[in-house]
Protein backbone atom coordinates (compact mmCIF):
# COMPACT_ATOMS: atom_id res chain seq x y z
CA UNK A 1 0.00 0.00 0.00
CA UNK A 2 2.89 2.40 0.58
CA UNK A 3 4.02 1.82 -3.01
CA UNK A 4 0.53 2.62 -4.25
CA UNK A 5 0.36 5.75 -2.07
CA UNK A 6 3.71 6.90 -3.45
CA UNK A 7 2.54 6.16 -6.99
CA UNK A 8 -0.57 8.29 -6.59
CA UNK A 9 1.38 11.03 -4.78
CA UNK A 10 3.69 11.34 -7.81
CA UNK A 11 0.70 11.57 -10.15
CA UNK A 12 -0.93 14.23 -7.98
CA UNK A 13 2.15 16.45 -8.44
CA UNK A 14 1.42 16.92 -12.15
CA UNK A 15 -1.97 18.14 -13.40
CA UNK A 16 -1.44 16.59 -16.84
CA UNK A 17 -0.62 13.24 -15.23
CA UNK A 18 -3.82 13.51 -13.16
CA UNK A 19 -5.93 14.11 -16.27
CA UNK A 20 -4.19 11.29 -18.14
CA UNK A 21 -4.72 8.84 -15.28
CA UNK A 22 -8.40 9.79 -15.05
CA UNK A 23 -8.84 9.37 -18.81
CA UNK A 24 -7.12 6.00 -18.69
CA UNK A 25 -9.48 4.85 -15.93
CA UNK A 26 -12.40 6.32 -17.89
CA UNK A 27 -11.53 4.09 -20.83
CA UNK A 28 -11.15 1.08 -18.54
CA UNK A 29 -14.51 1.77 -16.89
CA UNK A 30 -16.14 1.75 -20.30
CA UNK A 31 -14.52 -1.61 -21.10
CA UNK A 32 -15.62 -3.07 -17.75
CA UNK A 33 -19.21 -1.91 -18.33
CA UNK A 34 -19.24 -4.00 -21.51
CA UNK A 35 -18.38 -7.22 -19.66
CA UNK A 36 -20.61 -6.89 -16.59
CA UNK A 37 -22.91 -9.69 -17.66
CA UNK A 38 -20.07 -12.20 -17.80
CA UNK A 39 -17.78 -10.75 -15.09
CA UNK A 40 -20.04 -8.98 -12.58
CA UNK A 41 -17.86 -9.81 -9.57
CA UNK A 42 -14.83 -8.31 -11.29
CA UNK A 43 -16.84 -5.23 -12.30
CA UNK A 44 -18.03 -4.68 -8.74
CA UNK A 45 -14.48 -4.95 -7.38
CA UNK A 46 -13.17 -2.60 -10.06
CA UNK A 47 -15.85 -0.04 -9.27
CA UNK A 48 -15.12 -0.30 -5.55
CA UNK A 49 -11.39 0.19 -6.20
CA UNK A 50 -12.14 3.20 -8.39
CA UNK A 51 -14.31 4.77 -5.70
CA UNK A 52 -11.58 4.18 -3.12
CA UNK A 53 -8.51 5.31 -5.08
CA UNK A 54 -9.64 8.04 -7.45
CA UNK A 55 -11.35 10.80 -5.40
CA UNK A 56 -8.03 12.61 -4.70
CA UNK A 57 -7.25 12.65 -8.42
CA UNK A 58 -10.72 13.87 -9.26
CA UNK A 59 -10.40 16.63 -6.65
CA UNK A 60 -7.06 17.69 -8.13
CA UNK A 61 -8.22 17.68 -11.76
CA UNK A 62 -8.97 21.13 -13.12
CA UNK A 63 -10.18 19.91 -16.52
CA UNK A 64 -13.98 20.04 -16.48
CA UNK A 65 -14.31 17.71 -19.48
CA UNK A 66 -12.13 15.01 -17.91
CA UNK A 67 -14.00 15.28 -14.61
CA UNK A 68 -17.41 15.02 -16.33
CA UNK A 69 -16.48 12.06 -18.54
CA UNK A 70 -14.94 10.20 -15.59
CA UNK A 71 -18.04 10.76 -13.46
CA UNK A 72 -20.31 9.75 -16.35
CA UNK A 73 -18.42 6.46 -16.82
CA UNK A 74 -18.57 5.69 -13.10
CA UNK A 75 -22.33 6.34 -13.18
CA UNK A 76 -22.72 4.15 -16.26
CA UNK A 77 -20.88 1.25 -14.64
CA UNK A 78 -22.97 1.64 -11.48
CA UNK A 79 -26.16 1.53 -13.58
CA UNK A 80 -25.05 -1.49 -15.61
CA UNK A 81 -24.16 -3.39 -12.43
CA UNK A 82 -27.52 -2.42 -10.95
CA UNK A 83 -29.35 -3.69 -14.01
CA UNK A 84 -27.39 -6.95 -13.93
CA UNK A 85 -28.28 -7.46 -10.26
CA UNK A 86 -31.95 -6.74 -10.95
CA UNK A 87 -31.96 -9.17 -13.87
CA UNK A 88 -30.33 -11.87 -11.80
CA UNK A 89 -32.82 -11.44 -8.97
CA UNK A 90 -35.73 -11.78 -11.40
CA UNK A 91 -34.51 -14.61 -13.59
CA UNK A 92 -31.92 -16.52 -11.64
CA UNK A 93 -33.12 -17.95 -8.55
Amino acid sequence: DTDKAAYYARILEDRDAVALKLLDRTDNLQDVARIVTSRRDFAEKYLKKTRREFPPLLDRCDNAYVRRVFQDRVATLEAVIGHALAFESLYVG
